[in-house]
């Protein structure tokens, strides 16, 4: 993703016309929206963040927006690098047995940041007789259960 947001034109190796059915300069000029699903960067967080403020400033940057959701298994330190630390809000304040969440978004909305302790998203949910039918927590680790919650919460924020 982050080689996507970063390309002036995109590798047809990659990204063949016949799947992506618009030249490159179309795709990245009306691309809206991403999210970022506790995504890891071969080169380090840093570069990932700047990959994602560039992107963010591209063409259209007025209609672009970046939901980044991540697990302890992805992300761990003093700041995001995406949304202002004064800007983000813990809860509870004071972590339970090591649970909680921390979400922000940026003054204009256009950038939200959630990240949730690895305890949050673990747990025993099997009650005797449960069969499993869908993902749920507890059945598998921090970093796969992110999706489950990331996908509903990004998608009750409009398009730009």
């Amino acid at each position: 993703m982050v080689k996507l947001c970063t390309a002036d034109r995109l590798d047809e190796k990659r990204y063949p016309p016949e799947l992506f059915h618009s030249p490159a300069a179309h795709l990245t000029g009306n691309w809206r929206e991403l999210w970022d699903v506790d995504g890891v960067d071969s080169r380090g967080r840093q570069h990932m963040v700047a990959a994602f403020r560039g992107w963010l400033a591209g063409p259209g940057a007025d209609r672009r927006s970046l939901r980044a959701y991540h697990s302890q298994d992805t992300y761990s330190g003093p700041e995001n690098g995406l949304v202002p630390q004064d800007r983000v809000v813990r809860k509870p304040s004071t972590p339970v047995r090591g649970v909680h969440v921390e979400e922000g978004s940026t003054e204009d909305g256009r950038v939200t940041w959630v990240h949730f302790s690895n305890p949050t998203l673990l747990g025993d949910v099997k009650a005797p007789g449960h069969q499993k039918t869908v993902p749920e927590f507890g059945t598998l680790d921090a970093h796969h259960m992110v999706p489950a919650i990331a996908f509903g919460h990004a998608a009750r924020f409009p398009l730009r």
